[in-house]
């Protein structure tokens, strides 16, 4: 089996709505970077807490995780 994790420039909620929708989707898991508990090696700005740290769409039995970066990439 293989596995699928997409990662999004900080705009995971949405695309994983879209995604959702447009394969009639299930989401069965999201956590966001604002659930995890504080840790002072690992500090969370104010404007990443309700960025999709990780989640799972499950579409007729096949999964897709997904995620946000905190930060923005460019690729050219």
């Amino acid at each position: 089996m293989v596995g699928h994790y997409l990662m999004f420039n900080r705009n995971c909620s949405e695309a994983l709505e879209v995604y959702a929708k447009a394969f009639t989707a299930k989401i069965t898991e999201i956590q966001k970077y604002g659930d995890m508990p504080p840790n002072p090696a690992f500090p969370i700005a104010e404007d990443d807490k309700g960025l999709v740290l990780h989640a799972r769409l499950n579409m007729n039995g096949e999964e897709i995780m997904f995620t946000a970066s905190k930060k923005e990439y460019y690729y050219e």
